[in-house]
């Protein structure tokens, strides 16, 4: 049997100095080179060496979190790294430490102050060069959004079917009348603002694409002229159904993973509706997914694509190409081909 445990803590960048942004970013990298939870890495290998379990910290603008995944034999040791001093009062049967009386900290989540974010207003096409092991070219595209009460919860579910929506038609006309693509994948971050019942929700929709290094521009536009034309459109009815049929088979295999189940109390904890009774907080989430579900239409899609995206999409966005950097004797000679063609064209 797994047993999977997490626990969270509210923090807030905007309490330190702008300069320490950066160290505090890469701070989770960092630990896990010079050691986490207070044991190098060498000690801590030798420490869950045999053992089925494993304890992933992250650290966030907001929020910082431990999750750990272990086998019920190795509980113990699960715990161990993160000094948790109660591990007689775990009850197995019901697996979780009493709560205290009181809580350990109080505090108003609205009190927190918010990072000093801001999206670039104007359009930034940039292609940045690396050394990279295959000759591959890596896009992103990132769209800003933002979330406005009173509907900011129904709003994040339309997030994840436009998610699914752009991914497929985009996949579909760039592999199919093209065959220029390798791999698509859309996703949205949330985490731009501070975790108030009250904000907007501010974040971005990625959109990230593989592909050989001569057509990057190319499939930018491609993809842009395909959202710019769901916006003005909408999907098919026959899109409504897959991205129904599609969730619903994902949510259902779901609720066989006990992970799942971990990320929902976590949610459930976090969310703007919770006041203390977490089964409530629970059941808004589900009640949320199925007022969407039984409004899915074309043109609530069709109008969620104008509303959430910026629109035109095309008005305000960030395209990065990671492009592989030849070698500087490939270089070399690829520029003296090349002035030798420009020559010999030039006397003809």
């Amino acid at each position: 049997m797994r047993c999977f445990s997490v626990g969270s803590h509210m923090v807030d960048w905007a309490e330190l100095p702008e300069s320490d942004y950066l160290s505090c970013s890469i701070g989770s990298a960092l630990a896990g080179q010079i050691g986490v939870f207070g044991y190098k890495p060498s000690v801590l290998m030798d420490m869950l060496a045999g053992k089925r379990a494993e304890v992933v910290t992250e650290v966030l603008a907001y929020i910082r979190t431990f999750h750990g995944d272990s086998f019920s034999n190795d509980l113990k040791t699960a715990l161990e790294p993160i000094r948790v001093k109660d591990l007689q009062k775990v009850d197995p049967k019901r697996g979780g430490i009493p709560k205290p009386s009181k809580p350990v900290m109080n505090f108003n989540r609205d009190e927190l102050k918010g990072l000093p974010f801001k999206f670039p207003e104007k359009i930034v096409r940039e292609v940045v060069y690396r050394q990279m092991l295959e000759v591959q070219c890596f896009i992103q595209m990132t769209f800003p959004i933002e979330l406005k009460a009173p509907n900011v919860m129904e709003d994040i579910q339309f997030i994840g079917f436009i998610s699914n929506l752009l991914e497929t038609k985009i996949a579909r006309v760039l592999q199919c009348n093209h065959g220029e693509i390798h791999s698509v994948n859309v996703s949205a971050y949330l985490g731009c603002s501070r975790l108030s019942r009250t904000d907007a929700l501010r974040g971005e929709i990625a959109i990230k694409l593989s592909c050989a290094p001569d057509s990057p521009w190319r499939l930018v536009d491609l993809s842009l002229k395909e959202i710019v034309r769901l916006q003005e459109e909408g999907p098919s009815e026959e899109d409504v159904s897959t991205m129904l049929e599609s969730e619903e088979k994902a949510h259902e295999m779901a609720l066989k993973e006990n992970g799942y189940w971990l990320e929902q109390i976590m949610r459930g904890y976090l969310s703007r509706s919770y006041t203390g009774d977490l089964h409530a907080s629970l059941k808004d989430q589900d009640e949320w997914r199925n007022t969407v579900r039984s409004s899915l239409t074309r043109l609530t899609t069709e109008s969620a694509l104008r509303r959430i995206l910026p629109s035109p999409c095309t008005k305000q966005y960030t395209a990065v190409v990671l492009m592989p950097k030849q070698p500087i004797f490939q270089r070399f000679k690829s520029s003296l081909f090349g002035a030798g063609k420009r020559s010999s064209m030039e006397e003809k």
